[in-house]
């Protein structure tokens, strides 16, 4: 009696890596300034917000280039600073606005009669 033939193949070899094996690719940074922009609006809302307005624009545009990550960071740090920017506006016209109209007002007088 004779055995049975059996062909065995075997599987092609994995195509070349240009990893080495186990390492893990490099993380992309995140833009400095992005942090600071956001920091700059979330500590110092005042006068923090002209900051965080002028250093969220440079960060986009350093994000935009470079390819950085932060995007979110820079444009929460934007949002933030304009926010603060405006309400402090608002306040000053509010308070700018009343303090005119009272001028010329006589202050009220409480008699005791």
């Amino acid at each position: 009696m004779s055995a049975p033939v059996t062909t065995q193949v075997e599987p092609p070899p994995p195509p070349p890596s240009s990893r080495t094996p186990g390492a893990l690719p490099a993380a992309a940074r995140t833009n400095t300034l992005a942090i600071v922009a956001l920091v700059r609006a979330l500590v110092l809302p005042g006068p923090g917000s002209l900051v965080a307005i002028v250093l969220g624009h440079v960060a986009l545009d350093q994000i935009r280039t470079s390819g950085e990550q932060g995007r979110g960071m820079a444009l929460a740090g934007l949002i933030l600073g304009y926010a603060s920017l405006l309400l402090i506006l608002v306040v000053l016209v509010v308070v700018l606005f009343f303090t005119v109209h009272s001028v010329g007002e006589a202050p009220f007088v409480y008699s005791l009669k």
